[in-house]
């Protein structure tokens, strides 16, 4: 088993109030927005239920360890964002105002699901949904200050981790709509603290209970981007310079059983652009993420030796249609794939094969 050891840069803060003060914060409280205003919030802060209560420290390390024995992403054109209609309901965020629940940091009380999802062997059946673009099971999350995968703190599912505020009019949403066999939520074009729309992100999580169709078979995971254009919100910036949406502390895009061993990290965005070199190398450029799809399954336990290569940039969908009237004018598509090797060292080799082809005359 590999493992890597990256320090990341401490963070700096000079609290003025006492942990017992803290701890009775209510998140969008003006004794809030000013203490995160001016980085004086204790990021190891979690919030239990309507108190915020003190975690132990991060893990200051990133380790490869292994993940999901099955995970791909593609790259369509094909759009998996999931239209909101009227199956879809806001989230009701407890820190929130119906009937939008605008808020910065909030979480829903406990949803209950009508089916089983496995998260790497726990049987779960409610969920958190966390503002702050993930979902959790063992209670809401407030936390803006993000971390790499794997943490032994928090049991969640990030498709984008990050200082989500959508206090602003100008921002839009967070919905959701539960299935008697899958639970989507969907980030709808959402700002960045405090209070800025110059900036939106919109993206979308899927869960399953492993057998609706809804996802190819094995899979109960799914992320999907739309146009996303910020990484940070202004009181993540302790972790390195920033601003207007960039630099800070960086989202962190994954999925983490807080046990140190299963988890699957597909990077850490803090800059714009498209570069990207995988999910453990240098950070990443948020416009990699932009209609993206990356698909994948926790519905396994320990682990397994190795994580496979992760599919990206397919620009067609599954049905390829190529026309020809006689063997003079052929029609040929190109088609660009890319695998990304998400463990250190890893080497993929490619291999094509073709066993089933369609022909409509």
């Amino acid at each position: 088993m590999k493992k890597v050891q990256i320090l990341l840069p401490l963070l700096s803060l000079f609290v003025v109030m006492s942990a017992s003060s803290q701890s009775n914060l209510q998140p969008d409280s003006p004794q809030y927005e000013k203490l995160k205003s001016e980085g004086k919030l204790k990021p190891t802060m979690v919030r239990r239920g309507d108190k915020i209560v003190f975690a132990p420290p991060a893990n200051v390390y990133r380790r490869q360890m292994p993940g999901p024995n099955e995970s791909q992403a593609q790259h369509v054109q094909c759009n998996c964002l999931i239209p909101l209609d009227s199956t879809f309901s806001i989230a009701p965020f407890t820190n929130g105002t119906p009937p939008e629940y605008r808020n910065d940091d909030g979480s829903t009380a406990s949803i209950n699901l009508p089916f089983t999802f496995n998260f790497y062997g726990q049987a779960v059946n409610h969920v958190f949904i966390n503002n702050n673009g993930n979902i959790s099971f063992d209670m809401g999350y407030f936390q803006y200050v993000t971390n790499p995968f794997p943490s032994t703190q928090f049991l969640m599912v990030a498709p984008f981790w990050a200082d989500v505020d959508t206090r602003d009019p100008g921002s839009g949403l967070v919905y959701y709509k539960i299935t008697p066999t899958y639970m989507v939520v969907k980030w709808d074009n959402v700002g960045y603290f405090g209070n800025h729309v110059d900036k939106l992100n919109s993206f979308q999580l899927i869960i399953t209970d492993g057998i609706d169709p809804l996802l190819p078979p094995g899979n109960n995971v799914d992320f999907c981007y739309g146009d996303m254009q910020w990484t940070t919100g202004d009181a993540s910036l302790s972790c390195a310079p920033g601003g207007n949406g960039f630099g800070g502390c960086p989202a962190t895009v994954g999925a983490n059983a807080a046990n140190g061993t299963d988890y699957i990290q597909f990077g850490q965005f803090d800059e714009p652009g498209y570069g990207y070199d995988g999910p453990f190398g240098a950070n990443d450029s948020v416009d990699f993420l932009d209609n993206q799809n990356f698909i994948l399954n926790t519905n396994t336990t320990g682990g397994s030796t190795y994580i496979p290569p992760i599919i990206h940039g397919l620009v067609v969908c599954d049905t390829i249609t190529l026309c020809s009237t006689d063997t003079a004018f052929r029609d040929t598509i190109p088609i660009s794939i890319d695998f990304l090797s998400p463990e250190q060292n890893q080497i993929t080799t490619i291999t094509t094969s073709f066993s089933e082809m369609e022909f409509f005359i």
